[in-house]
């Protein structure tokens, strides 16, 4: 499948809002640094692999409801599954600076609240999606 190509982070964040109702900063406010890092390599990792549909849906669902036994959660995960990856830069900057350029790029329809999360299906595209690379500026 092709690699989908955006220009910067902050398109990238608004794409997923608004092509997937996944809301990546929304997702992060509740992460401390190393988890948001350890999250984007992992949905990175595991959708370059191919997961099962199904079996990604039971995973990301389960472990959004257990802190303690997510899976993103590995040492692993704490190096970059893209090199030079510009999306680990924004979200590990403060939240209000990655909320704030998503919502520069998309308007008033980027700006969304966490509750995108409880919707199973929406986390199942985003796992689902294809794996997303920038271009160098």
């Amino acid at each position: 499948a092709p690699v989908r190509t955006f220009a910067s982070p902050a398109e990238c964040i608004n794409a997923a809002r608004m092509e997937h109702g996944f809301d990546l900063p929304g997702v992060c406010a509740g992460l401390g640094f190393y988890e948001r890092v350890q999250l984007v390599n992992f949905v990175r990792t595991r959708t370059a692999e191919g997961d099962d549909a199904a079996a990604l849906k039971q995973l990301v669902t389960s472990s959004l409801e257990a802190l303690d036994t997510r899976p993103w959660k590995h040492e692993r995960f704490l190096r970059p599954a893209l090199d030079n990856d510009p999306l680990l830069f924004t979200i590990g900057a403060d939240d209000s600076d990655a909320d704030s350029d998503a919502e520069r790029a998309g308007g008033a329809a980027g700006a969304r609240s966490g509750a995108a999360l409880e919707d199973e299906a929406i986390i199942l595209s985003v796992l689902r999606a294809e794996p997303t690379r920038f271009d160098a500026p």
